[in-house]
């Protein structure tokens, strides 16, 4: 248990951010068919605290591959 004195690395971030997003949101963004940025616009993504910048940076952690990269192999 953290207490409230203890200052833990997300804190020292700014505020923890929250955000909603509809089912097919994540899809779009692992298959790179949409970025946070597109998702705000359409209404797929709801920011409610905290700013775009956490979302970003864990989509530019993400890696693409081509459509016909094995992944696996028989």
């Amino acid at each position: 248990m953290y207490s409230s004195s203890t200052r833990t690395p997300w804190t020292r971030c700014g505020p923890t951010p929250a955000t909603r997003i509809t089912r097919e949101g994540p899809n779009k963004l692992a298959i790179s068919a949409a970025t946070p940025e597109d998702l705000l616009n359409s209404g797929d993504l709801t920011v409610e605290s905290g700013g775009l910048a956490p979302l970003n940076a864990l989509n530019e952690l993400l890696d693409t591959f081509g459509y016909w990269f094995g992944l696996t192999t028989p």
